[in-house]
């Protein structure tokens, strides 16, 4: 299963540390949009930004957005 994440789901997982949930429940592939990583963190999720980034490794062109993975 795959999941494009919005701006708020996401600032609350990472705020609830529950990011983990995001990689064992959707297997095939999770991610957000370059829009909301490049504009909507840097002004409302700067605490989760580091983190988020961790977890960003790779950019899909198609989706003009961010694959993104566990940290290892």
């Amino acid at each position: 299963m795959r999941a494009s994440l919005d701006t708020n789901v996401l600032i609350h997982v990472y705020r609830a540390g529950l990011e983990d949930i995001l990689f064992d429940f959707f297997t095939d592939d999770v991610f957000i949009y370059e829009q909301i990583r490049k504009i909507e963190l840097e002004h409302h999720g700067q605490d989760i930004l580091d983190r988020v980034d961790a977890n960003c490794i790779d950019m899909i062109q198609s989706h003009r957005g961010f694959s993104l993975r566990k940290a290892a």
